[in-house]
């Protein structure tokens, strides 16, 4: 198998091109190292290559955010103070076993019966992982 490999690479190795043909122009082109790229009027008239890496950076910003309190990908236009105007619009309620804000519709029990504790602080306390203030 390797030498049928080797007589197809002589072969191509071997292989001559017409005079003046696109291969023979393609072989001048990449050696002949008088001649520099030149730059297509449009990419020089937009100032692309003149940029800084700075002006660069301000190019790509990014679209979306992640909210801290639901930790959904937003657009960066629903973005205030790192949450979401979906989560802002919730109300918030202090939960008395955890000493923290939790939302409203969280401290409700499996009944519909309201607690002061929300449903994480209450499943630990079911669970023995808290201790309650009582």
């Amino acid at each position: 198998m390797r030498k049928e490999i080797d007589k197809t690479s002589t072969c191509v190795e071997d292989t001559t091109f017409a005079a003046g043909s696109q291969k023979d122009a393609d072989t001048t082109a990449l050696t002949d190292d008088t001649h520099s790229p030149e730059l297509i009027e449009s990419d020089a008239d937009s100032g692309i290559g003149e940029m800084t890496g700075e002006e660069r950076s301000d190019v790509s910003e990014p679209s979306f955010f992640i909210c801290m309190h639901c930790e959904t990908p937003r657009s960066v236009g629903l973005k205030y103070d790192g949450i979401c105007v979906y989560c802002l619009d919730q109300q918030q309620r202090f939960c008395i076993e955890g000493n923290h804000e939790a939302g409203f519709d969280e401290f409700f029990g499996e009944y519909g019966n309201e607690t002061d504790a929300c449903n994480c602080c209450r499943a630990a306390i079911e669970s023995g992982g808290i201790q309650s203030i009582e």
